[in-house]
């Protein structure tokens, strides 16, 4: 992916995230604080109407409570006065429909007469007429509640609302104020409220357009758009038949006597309705008032949508500004990425122009100019060192072949060393066996000089064997301490060969750190040259100490052996000479096997240390052996390390340099 998608991609997506979500947040802000405002105006407007309905009917209930304290100040006014009273509550105000004064049977007429003047509203003027047993009986009959509760109450209340056919079924509701004579019960005042008339007084004041319902405190309308509804069916009843919880419960909560919203669905309409409500206190009714919520929220939403559209169009601007500013930052860089793929396809010579960029662009060429130029000085090391490196591989090759001849020799020479160590162990083992039977003939010599001068010839016999002997003995250690000679010889040169191997792994192991990861392994190889070279030169030293030994213990045979050659040649003289001499001779024959033993066992030591030589020599030749199997390593490591130069030189010519 480009660094300009990435751009945008990092900033444009984030950043319509957040517009997204700060729209979001604004919008549900605004909804919600619309919805709030909508909702406080709603109910200021369901209480402002609450109370104007409140206000008409304390009203209509001053009326009546001011009649009925008249009626206990003056108890003795005549019929006539009483129904001057009426006139006067019903001309008050219009709502008044009529006034009555129920008097208590037996407190102005007699015991059982019903008498309830009634003044009330006709379209010829006012009308005047008594309420008793002919119209109705109001004293006994449990239906007409608008007697009976205030005086079991003791104070005024307001009837539920109902149909008065004797009026022409007009709609209306009684406030009675009871009062009391000389101490008693003495009736009810009550005023009927025109209720139709009510709710077109108190509409004037709203919009023409408001729907509103008033509900009864068991839930039955008392206003409504379908007259059919007032004062039939409760809401809850409604709800019930619509199967609509959420009406019924709205409705327990109108009811409640507090005012308040609710949004309500399918309430006489098909659309969700915001319904604000408030308590009329006088006569325990609630006022509610419905608008639809699209008609409510269609200003909100006209402002979210503009809204919406602005934010659309800055997020449109930003957007446009990233694409401008991503083009005027990526460009240096896919230029920057063009001649680094130039430098990664060998071509150094690639200068990137390092001014008019960004800082850190610039910065970012600079530093790639620089890293180009360090590697153009490397590379030309490169081919320096690997033409050197090609001419010190020759040698170390040629150095290899040199060392494996010499190994060669070596093992030759070690080869010959150790026959020459067998025959002398062989020839060790003789003089062993002569000096044995020398002491032999020595010892038979002395038991034949005991028995007298007839074995005289044949101990001179046996003297001449023992001269010959002697001078076998002498010419074999001479030929041992020769022998001993080539010995040290070879061992100088092996000397010399441990020596050259140490410096050639020496020199190895330079080159195969100049060769850098190239001559790891061959620095390994190296290594283990000059140790087996160490190993070679302190083996040599311990064979050329056991040589030296050897050579000791020869030369000091030599001299006993020449010295016994003088003794045995003078016991020749003297048995030749003179047998008168036996005496001597027989002590001079005891001495000389005194001396065989001495010499038989310095012979002895000789053939133990002829042994070891030659154990020693089979530990040479095995190291000869590691030496030519190293030697062939190190030619094999030699031959690797001249393909890896080889593999240097075609690297370091896969890079593209002036000249």
């Amino acid at each position: 992916m480009t660094i300009r998608r990435q751009m945008v991609l990092l900033i444009a997506l984030p950043t319509l995230a957040i517009y997204l979500l700060a729209a979001g947040l604004t919008a549900a802000y605004m909804h919600a604080e619309a919805r709030r405002t909508i909702e406080r105006d709603m109910t200021s407007l369901a209480s402002d109407c609450a109370s104007r309905f409140d206000g008409h009917l304390r009203e209509a209930a001053r009326i009546a409570e001011t009649s009925a304290r008249a009626m206990e100040s003056a108890p003795g006014i005549s019929d006539d006065e009483v129904y001057a009273l009426l006139a006067k509550n019903v001309e008050q105000t219009e709502l008044v429909y009529g006034s009555c004064m129920a008097f208590e049977p037996g407190a102005r007429k007699a015991q059982g007469v019903l008498f309830a003047p009634y003044v009330c509203r006709n379209p010829g003027g006012l009308r005047r007429m008594n309420i008793d047993q002919s119209v109705y009986d109001w004293f006994r009959d449990p239906q007409f509640t608008w007697y009976a509760q205030p005086k079991s109450l003791g104070h005024g209340v307001w009837s539920d609302p109902y149909f008065d056919e004797g009026a022409g079924n007009i709609l209306m509701s009684t406030y009675s104020a009871p009062f009391r004579t000389g101490g008693a019960f003495g009736g009810v005042n009550t005023v009927d409220i025109d209720l139709p008339r009510l709710r077109d007084t108190v509409g004037r004041a709203f919009d023409a357009d408001l729907d509103f319902v008033i509900l009864a405190a068991d839930g039955r309308f008392v206003f409504h758009p379908d007259p059919s509804r007032i004062m039939s069916k409760t809401i809850f009843d409604l709800a019930k038949e619509r199967g609509n919880a959420p009406l019924a419960e709205l409705g327990r909560t109108m009811l409640a006597g507090r005012p308040g919203v609710g949004l309500i669905d399918q309430w006489d309409e098909l659309r969700e309705q915001i319904v604000s409500y408030a308590p009329i206190g006088s006569a325990k009714w609630v006022f509610a008032c419905r608008v639809p919520e699209s008609k409510v929220m269609a200003d909100v939403r006209r402002r979210t949508a503009w809204g919406a559209g602005a934010l659309a169009l800055t997020l449109g601007l930003i957007v446009a500004s990233i694409f401008v500013v991503s083009k005027r930052i990526a460009g240096p860089i896919a230029e920057l990425r063009n001649r680094v793929r130039e430098v990664a396809s060998g071509n150094l010579d690639v200068r990137i122009e390092e001014t008019g960029q960004a800082e850190e662009i610039g910065d970012l060429a600079r530093g790639i100019n620089q890293m180009t130029s360090n590697l153009r000085a490397h590379i030309d090391r490169l081919a320096t060192e690997s033409t050197r490196l090609d001419s010190t591989v020759t040698e170390i090759g040629a150095a290899a072949r040199q060392q494996e001849a010499s190994a060669s020799a070596f093992g030759s020479a070690s080869g010959q060393i150790a026959a020459a160590v067998q025959a002398i162990s062989t020839t060790g083992k003789d003089l062993v066996r002569t000096m044995a039977s020398v002491s032999e003939n020595a010892a038979e010599t002395a038991e034949l000089a005991g028995v007298g001068r007839a074995g005289l010839k044949g101990m001179e016999a046996v003297m001449h064997d023992l001269d010959r002997a002697t001078s076998s003995i002498a010419e074999k250690l001479g030929a041992i301490e020769e022998r001993s000679q080539k010995i040290t010889t070879v061992i100088t040169t092996i000397t010399k060969v441990a020596d050259r191997t140490n410096i050639l792994s020496i020199n190895a192991a330079i080159e195969a750190e100049k060769a850098g990861t190239f001559g790891a392994g061959f620095l390994v190889i190296a290594r283990e040259i000059q140790l087996l070279a160490d190993e070679t030169a302190a083996a040599t030293l311990d064979i050329e100490q056991m040589v030296q030994q050897m050579q000791g213990a020869v030369s000091s045979g030599v001299t006993e052996m020449g010295r016994f050659a003088d003794q045995v040649r003078c016991g020749v003289r003297d048995v030749a000479s003179a047998g008168s001499h036996l005496t001597e001779i027989i002590d001079r024959v005891n001495r000389s096997t005194e001396t065989f033993k001495q010499v038989n066992a310095s012979m002895q030591a000789q053939s133990d240390g002829a042994q070891q030589i030659s154990d020693a020599m089979g530990s040479l030749t095995a190291h000869a052996r590691q030496t030519m199997r190293s030697v062939q390593e190190f030619g094999r490591a030699s031959t690797d390390l001249q393909s890896a130069v080889v593999v240097l030189r075609r690297a370091a010519t896969e890079f593209k340099l002036k000249g």
